[in-house]
């Protein structure tokens, strides 16, 4: 995997500014932490998190990394082949009627009293496990050592992003301007603005046609 400072290297490598003249390396990072949020609806990273079950107790609680979507439920765990739950609403009366399903309320993570629940459908033994599937944001990079969770395959994605956010800030930046030959200036650079943007969209579109199911 790959660090912000290795990121941000190439992110200016690919902007021509490897001295930092024209952008801080604050802008550039909070581009390249933009880039990883929009990326994380594509291509999120893939968690498992494991529940060891407290007998007749159907509710858990949710401590952290809030999923972005649950992809499998395995109770119990160890069987062959494996058991999988199926999502079901637990507001639904056949849902406490029957095993076999479950259910992920979403609540405020940083609300302790009311913390996000996994539920499941018939009362467990105790010790036993539930193991779950799931896909997360990848994380925020704030220190130059922090490693990506995204793929190094993705990561000219973040390089094109960065490019366009770029070209955007210098077109803001002229657009200011009232002289009307930075006018002029700053009609180009919203024209580079775009086709960066264009070229950031048919990108991410070529990874995800690329992408397996």
């Amino acid at each position: 995997m790959t660090t912000l400072s290795t990121i941000r290297t190439r992110c200016r490598n690919l902007l021509g500014d490897t001295a930092g003249t024209e952008f801080t390396d604050a802008q550039v990072n909070a581009w390249i932490n933009d880039a990883l949020q929009d990326l994380s609806n594509h291509f999120p990273q893939v968690k498992t998190k494991v529940f060891t079950t407290v007998a007749d107790q159907r509710k858990y609680n949710w401590e952290s990394d809030l999923p972005i979507a649950i992809l499998s439920v395995e109770y119990p765990t160890g069987e062959d082949p494996p058991e999988y739950l199926q999502r079901r609403a637990y507001t639904d009366p056949g849902f406490w009627e029957e095993n076999g399903y479950y259910d992920f309320i979403t609540r405020s993570i940083t609300d302790a009293t009311y913390k996000p629940l996994l539920v499941i459908s018939e009362e467990p033994e105790a010790n036993d496990y539930i193991e779950i599937t799931y896909q997360v944001a990848h994380d925020a990079l704030s220190a130059d050592a922090d490693i990506t969770t995204l793929p190094d395959r993705y990561l000219y994605l973040i390089e094109l992003y960065v490019r366009w956010k770029a070209w955007q800030e210098l077109a803001t930046t002229e657009g200011i301007d009232p002289d009307p030959m930075q006018r002029t200036m700053a009609s180009q650079l919203e024209l580079n603005a775009f086709r960066a943007e264009r070229s950031w969209y048919n990108a991410l579109k070529d990874a995800k046609a690329a992408e397996s199911e």
